[in-house]
């Protein structure tokens, strides 16, 4: 089988990949060098190389492969020096007109897909060229029908948690016979001496060195050979989740479940699954830990907790989309909106619950940025903060096994409008440094901005007390954009007859707000009051400094609306259900 092309995939993009004979043999050749039937299986090692060639319209066409490094039996992890290798490679191909199009690994005996860390990989190639390419071959799966390969893009190259589709792919200059098998001999002979091929910057071995294998595994000898593969990978998953390496040890788990599903061993299968499930828990207990010592406020907050926090919902979320829920069973206690435990089975509702925690430790890190009056952390807090609950808020929505008990656990509107808050905080932060610059204009403008977005989030909400909340935050927004135009006025303009009217309208402002916010609000109340307070007191100043040049005081009704000016963004998901 030299070709792939029959069916075009499901996005209905037409590119294809061309990949020349010869690229295909060195990639053959460098991943059967670490996996063939001489090499005892749980010696089987991962490789990876670069793939070099051209684009030509909906093509990519495949020069050369350029075998760079071996790895573990289940992963290889991009490291800072592979970067620095893909540029000397890039380089040394320009020079015959080619550049880096993808990259090539093996899955050794774990069947052909893109794991977690595989995504994360291949973003650093699609998110620079979009039409980059991930080649992942299986040595143990060619056959005289399959050529032991597929080829894959990202659907997101900015997501970590994207999905992926396959790509239609011909093999260029190869021989109707198929040689994948006999170039398995080949690599299989060669693991005895000197490899058929090197990899990057490898040494030459000296005569004599040898690579010691086995004829047989040891799980093969204590089960049947059709399930000795799996249950290998089911045991590096368990050892690989002893030191924490939760995503690696899921991607494993659910690869040998599924093919003990494929074997019909649905006793093995279940176990496996199962096994998905414990991993998660005792993720889900280290981020416990992590969540109580911060709470209880035995240490200091750190935007890694988020990030742990964060790397769990998107572990989660990765796993159910491979593998239902219901064969994972995990089941987790969490507290409901009257303090209660209660038991969830629904991934969406557990997934939006520990994104909910890592806001919260954003809330936290945003109140010591405020005591340290950072306003560019204060800024990045909040914008990471929105993302975070912005996806929260996706999953919330998504929610269907449960939907019933969704609302004893997450209040959907209490999100809305913590996301509005933080990207209004956003606009008032810029609005303020415009003022500190004398840019009252500008200033007014960034302020009315940020009211319009209250109003607009208020009026989505059916929460009534949450709604008032937004209302009588963009209250306080058009009172210190009147009073940005009232120093305007005052200090450029030099009118004070008009910074008086600016003033006035401000105060009506300040005062709504006192009005508008719940009468619990005492911190928002109080707040507008000072703000009244001190916009009465420039008014009666500007008032007076009127009256010396003898003119009357402007009405504050033919002043003009404010014009807004919105610079905030959206949130940014960062995965999606």
């Amino acid at each position: 089988m030299s070709q792939n092309i029959g069916v075009p995939n499901d996005s209905g993009n037409d590119m294809i990949v061309i990949l020349m004979s010869q690229a295909y043999k060195d990639i053959v050749l460098h991943s059967t060098r670490f996996c063939n039937p001489g090499i005892n299986r749980n010696q089987w090692r991962e490789v990876y190389g670069f793939l070099v060639g051209k684009i030509e319209e909906n093509q990519v066409v495949v020069h050369e492969a350029i075998p760079m490094v071996h790895g573990g039996a289940t992963e290889v992890e991009f490291e800072e020096k592979h970067y620095i290798e893909a540029a000397e490679v890039n380089e040394k191909a320009a020079e015959k007109g080619f550049f880096l199009v993808g990259w090539y690994h093996s899955h050794p005996g774990l069947d052909i897909f893109l794991s977690s860390i595989d995504i994360k990989n291949h973003i650093g190639y699609q998110g620079i060229n979009p039409n980059a390419i991930a080649l992942v071959i299986d040595p143990s799966k060619i056959s005289s029908t399959y050529s032991g390969f597929e080829i894959f893009i990202l659907d997101d190259p900015t997501n970590f948690n994207s999905t992926y589709r396959k790509l239609r792919w011909k093999i260029e200059g190869l021989d109707d016979k198929f040689v994948g098998q006999m170039l398995i001999d080949l690599s299989h002979r060669a693991t005895a001496q000197r490899p058929l091929v090197e990899e990057y910057g490898e040494a030459k071995p000296k005569v004599g060195d040898s690579i010691q294998s086995s004829t047989k595994t040891e799980l093969a000898e204590k089960y049947d050979d059709s399930i000795s593969v799996p249950l290998e990978m089911l045991e590096k998953a368990l050892t690989l989740a002893e030191n924490e390496k939760y995503e690696k040890a899921i991607d494993l788990a659910i690869s040998a479940g599924k093919q003990f599903e494929e074997l019909k061993r649905i006793e093995f299968a279940t176990d496996a699954f199962l096994q998905v499930g414990s991993i998660l828990y005792s993720f889900w207990t280290k981020i416990s830990q992590i969540r109580t010592e911060i709470f209880t406020h035995q240490r200091e907050v750190s935007e890694r907790d988020a990030q742990q926090m964060i790397r769990l919902a998107q572990t989660l979320a990765f796993a159910t989309k491979r593998v239902s829920p219901e064969k994972i069973g995990l089941i987790l206690e969490i507290r409901d909106l009257s303090g209660n435990m209660v038991k969830v089975e629904d991934d969406k509702i557990q997934i939006c619950n520990i994104l909910l925690e890592a806001a919260d430790v954003y809330t936290n890190l945003l109140k010591h940025s405020l005591k340290r009056k950072n306003k560019e952390e204060e800024i990045r807090y909040s914008k990471e903060a929105a993302n975070i609950l912005s996806t929260a808020l996706i999953f919330a929505r998504s929610v269907k096994k449960q939907r019933n008990l969704l609302n004893r656990i997450i209040n959907i509107d209490k999100i809305i409008s913590e996301i509005n808050y933080y990207l209004i905080r956003i606009q008032e932060i810029r609005a303020e440094e415009s003022e500190g610059k004398a840019e009252y204009i500008r200033a007014a403008k960034l302020y009315k901005g940020g009211a319009e977005k209250a109003i607009e989030a208020a009026q989505s909400l059916e929460n009534s007390i949450l709604s008032s909340s937004l209302y009588g935050y963009a209250e306080i927004c058009l009172g210190k954009g009147y009073r940005s135009m009232g120093e305007h006025q005052k200090y450029i303009d030099r009118a004070p007859c008009i910074s008086a009217a600016y003033y006035n309208l401000a105060c009506s402002h300040f005062e709504k707000a006192q009005r508008k916010f719940p009468v619990h609000a005492r911190a928002d109340i109080r707040d507008a009051e000072i703000l009244f307070q001190s916009s009465f007191d420039r008014m009666k100043k500007a008032e007076e400094e009127c009256k010396k040049t003898k003119r009357k005081p402007i009405d504050p009704k033919k002043i003009g609306e404010l014009e807004p000016e919105i610079i905030i963004s959206e949130p940014e998901p960062l995965f999606y259900p």
